[in-house]
């Protein structure tokens, strides 16, 4: 259990695109209880759909119990993903996504702009297939591919498991895995 003052929360978001996003944490107990006075209202960016706090240990399967909040089943640990664009580091993200049946978690170390940033997020499952085989064959990650923009991609990786993608791309790749092995054997 957290500390007295403190409690595990989940937000729940609906962009104007109306998809969800999810928020999940600690927070003071004191801002769960101010916090519970704004279901519903509505930023220039997105609705609040759900905010709720709780204070239990996980469960016996080590789902936290704000994995429950907001009416959501818990989801299984692979398909939630951290959803953050160019971070100074990957545990900085504090923003997390149910990611599609068809796609996993990734994450993508880029130089931009004379720093190292981090992009987070859903990806789908045959591109990480193919980036694993590239791997695979060469032993190392994507290094040296210029992305759209001019930024220089370090590496790519993809992953299973809740927060898994919150790790550095040079930790992550070492445990990832093939889909379907007619794309990366």
């Amino acid at each position: 259990m957290y500390p007295v003052y403190m409690e595990c929360f989940l937000d729940w978001h609906v962009l104007p695109d109306l998809s969800a996003v999810f928020n999940a944490g600690c927070r003071s107990k004191q801002v769960c209880n101010l916090i519970s006075t704004t279901f519903g209202k509505r930023t220039s960016k997105r609705t609040i759909g759900c905010s709720q706090c709780c204070n239990s240990p996980p469960n016996s399967e080590g789902i936290p119990c704000n994995g429950y909040l907001c009416k959501q089943a818990p989801v299984a640990a692979g398909n939630t993903c951290g959803i953050c664009d160019m971070v100074s580091d990957p545990h900085d993200c504090t923003v997390d996504q149910t990611c599609q049946p068809t796609e996993t978690c990734g994450v993508t170390t880029v130089f931009t702009c004379g720093a190292i940033k981090y992009k987070l997020g859903c990806e789908q499952k045959s591109v990480c297939d193919v980036l694993f085989k590239e791997y695979q064959s060469t032993h190392r990650p994507t290094i040296g591919k210029r992305a759209d923009h001019g930024d220089i991609v370090l590496c790519i990786a993809c992953c299973n498991g809740l927060g898994f993608n919150k790790k550095p791309c040079n930790e992550v790749i070492k445990s990832q895995t093939c889909y379907d092995p007619s794309i990366c054997g």
